[in-house]
């Protein structure tokens, strides 16, 4: 199914721009069809081609690599799950420390003080 899917959107794409071409070209109507009709055979029967090769060739092993990572998550789905409340609770203690050296950390405004004691480049 995927072969005439590719076959017929590649064969339809290229007319589009074969008539969209011959358009801004100003060619005559008979140009533009028999282009257009030579071009949907090509692309359809590479389109066709490209898609034989995918299912027979990339599409098992595809099938393959999913099937093997949906076994290694069933897994260790039990292990993430325990290592996610784990962490949850070690992010919840960290969230409680920040907060509480933000609220011990005092505003200082920029003033003509403050200034004293910022440091220029040597360069400057």
């Amino acid at each position: 199914m995927l072969k005439i899917w590719l076959a017929i959107g590649l064969a339809l794409t290229v007319a589009a721009i074969i008539i969209f071409m011959g358009m801004m070209n100003q060619a005559r109507f008979t140009v533009i069809l028999y282009r257009t009709i030579i071009s949907i055979g090509i692309f359809a029967s590479c389109g066709y081609i490209i898609g034989l090769v995918f299912e027979t060739r990339f599409l098992p092993y595809a099938k393959k690599l999913l099937e093997t990572d949906v076994n290694n998550l069933a897994d260790h789905s039990d292990e993430n799950a325990m290592k996610i409340s784990n962490e949850e609770e070690a992010t919840i203690g960290e969230t409680d420390l920040l907060a509480e050296e933000q609220k011990e950390a005092d505003f200082a405004p920029f003033t003509t003080d403050n200034l004293k004691h910022v440091v220029s480049p040597p360069n400057s």
